[in-house]
C-alpha cells in the first residue's frame, strides 16, 4: 500500500488531501478540512479508477477558482467542497456546489455544478431535498466512486438541511444521502429510493454509508 499526504494552505483553513493506493485499478481520495480552531471535518472518501479514462481529485487552485467564479457570477460557492476531477466521458472538469439562498429568512437550497473553461457544462439533477420546503446548512462529504460496477464514476453526497426555510436553529438539523448515478457520462440520475434507504439508517459519515452500501446492498467493487 502506497501512501500519500499533500497538505495545502488557503486562508484560515488548512486541506489535507491523503491519496491511499489500493490496487491497480483504484484510488482512495480522502480529503479533510481543519478550520481555524483545528477541528477536522471530512469533507469526501471516494474511489476513482486509475485509468486513464479518469484522473486525481484535488482541490481547486487559483485560477480554477476563478473560472468557477466567472462561470457562476455572484453566486454562494462552497470552495471548501470544490474539486478538480476527472469523469469518464464528461472529461476533466471542475466540481461546484453552491449554495442558492431563496425567501426572507435564510433559506438555502444546494445545486450541484461541472464546470469547463468558465462554462457551467452540467447541474446534476434535482432531489427530494430540493423539492421540499427544507433548507440546506453545509456538506458534510462528497465521494466519487464507481457505485454500480458500469465503469462510469457516480457521486455521493452527505448534506445537512434542517425542516422549513428558516436559518439554523429554527429546527432540528438531520443529515440526508443522495446517491447520484452516471448515466454513460451524458447525465446523471438520482436514486431517490437507495437515498431515502440509506438516509434513514441515519448516517452521519461517508464510512457509515460505504459500509451499508458494500456489506448489506451489494454495491462498491
Amino acid at each position: 500500500m502506497i501512501g500519500r499526504i499533500v497538505t495545502m494552505r488557503m486562508g484560515l483553513s488548512v486541506i489535507s488531501l491523503t491519496t491511499l493506493l489500493l490496487t491497480p485499478w483504484s484510488r482512495l481520495v480522502q480529503a479533510e478540512v481543519a478550520q481555524q480552531s483545528w477541528s477536522s471535518v471530512q469533507i469526501g472518501a471516494g474511489l476513482v479508477s486509475d485509468q486513464p479514462t479518469s484522473g486525481q481529485i484535488r482541490t481547486l487552485r487559483p485560477p480554477e477558482i476563478k473560472a468557477a467564479q466567472q462561470a457562476l457570477p455572484g453566486q454562494d460557492l462552497i470552495l471548501n467542497h470544490a474539486f478538480r476531477v476527472t469523469l469518464r466521458n464528461f472529461g476533466t472538469c471542475l466540481f461546484v456546489p453552491v449554495a442558492s439562498h431563496y425567501g426572507e429568512i435564510g433559506g438555502r437550497k444546494l445545486t450541484l455544478n461541472l464546470i469547463r473553461e468558465g462554462k457551467v457544462i452540467y447541474t446534476l439533477p434535482s432531489t427530494e431535498a430540493d423539492r421540499k420546503p427544507w433548507t440546506f446548512l453545509e456538506i458534510k462529504a462528497i465521494s466519487f466512486t464507481e457505485l454500480d460496477f458500469d465503469g462510469f464514476e457516480d457521486i455521493i453526497l452527505l448534506a445537512e438541511y434542517h425542516a422549513g426555510p428558516g436559518g439554523p436553529g429554527s429546527s432540528e438539523p438531520f443529515t440526508l444521502a443522495t446517491f447520484y448515478f452516471n448515466q454513460s457520462g451524458q447525465a446523471f440520475r438520482v436514486d431517490e429510493a437507495l437515498s431515502r434507504q440509506v438516509s434513514a439508517r441515519k448516517v452521519t459519515t461517508m464510512e457509515q454509508i460505504e459500509k451499508i452500501i458494500r456489506n448489506e446492498l451489494n454495491y462498491l467493487p
